[in-house]
């Protein structure tokens, strides 16, 4: 009987963290935005990399790139 009420518990646990990322996600959209615009402009890496070329410069992908994460997120979780 413990086995099960830690099963239920942890269950809930994870149900409520579930939640509450996905809450942020959608409440807290813009500082995310901006980690995702980091990471698509690659403004954090050196200037002469030869990598650069790879950066996302448009704001339309930056938003959509960051609707399919919450998504996708959403829809695993």
């Amino acid at each position: 009987m413990v086995t099960r009420i830690a099963k239920i518990v942890a269950l809930g646990s994870f149900g409520i963290m579930v939640l509450l990322v996905a809450f942020n996600n959608v409440v807290d959209y813009n500082s995310n935005l901006d980690f995702v615009r980091h990471i698509l402009l690659m403004d954090t890496i050196f200037e002469n990399s030869s990598l650069k070329w790879r950066s996302i410069d448009s704001v339309f992908l930056h938003h959509t790139f960051y609707i399919l994460i919450v998504d996708h997120q959403d829809i695993v979780e």
